[in-house]
């Protein structure tokens, strides 16, 4: 299960797949993404949306061994599986 604390910061576009959360940034703020597995482990994952000119900045990076994320025109996606640290 994916969660976010302040959906008017990020919103959910698609959480349908266990592995991947596709979201979209709506304000400029942070926000903390949560995921929770089916044994009830969890890990966080601290997200700052921001905004250069008129444009959402882009960016990419890993959080983890097996977990990676790519934030262009507003909107994130995470995936992976494992701890994200």
């Amino acid at each position: 299960e994916w969660r976010v604390a302040d959906e008017s910061i990020l919103e959910i576009l698609d959480n349908s797949n266990e592995t991947v959360i596709v979201l979209k940034g709506v304000k400029v703020g942070s926000t903390t993404i949560t995921a929770t597995s089916e044994s009830g482990a969890s890990a966080e994952l601290v997200v700052r949306v921001g905004s250069k000119g008129n444009s959402w900045e882009t960016t990419s990076g890993s959080c983890g061994d097996n977990v990676s994320w790519d934030y262009a025109d507003g909107m994130l996606v995470v995936r992976g599986t494992g701890a994200v640290t």
